[in-house]
């Protein structure tokens, strides 16, 4: 059964891939490539390169392919960025050889965040069947510790990619953008 939840979001692509089924190949690149010029993305958020899942690894790297090529003038259809977008890490489920750089206030967001874990019900019953844990009171845990070292309720917690043109992987874009 899927549930519908909107969060705000202007748009969904799903690029095809399904679970354990993420690949990073030329042809995955240059399809997320064109979304990103065709979406014209300034920023993107994805898992960092050692995240416990293939998936979230795969896709990370995926996505810091694309960020690069984004501004190759012949490598996809659509016309390249003029810069590359913004790239920075989020967090995964557990904190687990996470080390974060900025730490973003989610309390007013918190619910949202819970009603957005909850309709993923295949993760959610995922977890409970496999090993006993309720995902979304899992990442309410983490986000209140990620607050605690905030010195707020709830946060959620990043880190930079640290590579070129922008060593700081966007953080100061995310915390301007986000925290205002």
């Amino acid at each position: 059964m899927c549930q519908t939840f909107s969060a705000g979001a202007a748009s969904f692509h799903h690029l095809g891939m399904h679970d354990q089924g993420t690949e990073v190949t030329i042809e995955r690149r240059r399809e997320l490539v064109n979304l990103i010029r065709r979406l014209r993305v300034t920023v993107l958020l994805g898992h960092a390169p050692n995240d416990y899942h293939v998936d979230h690894r795969n896709a990370g790297e995926l996505m810091f392919q694309a960020r690069c090529a984004a501004v190759v003038p012949n490598f996809a259809d659509e016309p390249p960025l003029a810069r590359p977008p913004h790239h920075a890490f989020i967090d995964n489920e557990q904190g687990i050889a996470f080390e974060p750089h900025v730490w973003i206030d989610v309390t007013e967001t918190i619910e949202v965040k819970r009603q957005m874990l909850a309709a993923h019900q295949s993760q959610v019953e995922l977890m409970r069947r496999m090993y006993g844990e309720d995902l979304v009171e899992m990442v309410v845990r983490l986000t209140r510790m990620r607050g605690g070292q905030r010195g707020c309720e709830f946060a959620e917690a990043f880190r930079g990619c640290a590579t070129y043109p922008e060593p700081d992987g966007a953080l100061r874009f995310l915390v301007r953008t986000l925290e205002g």
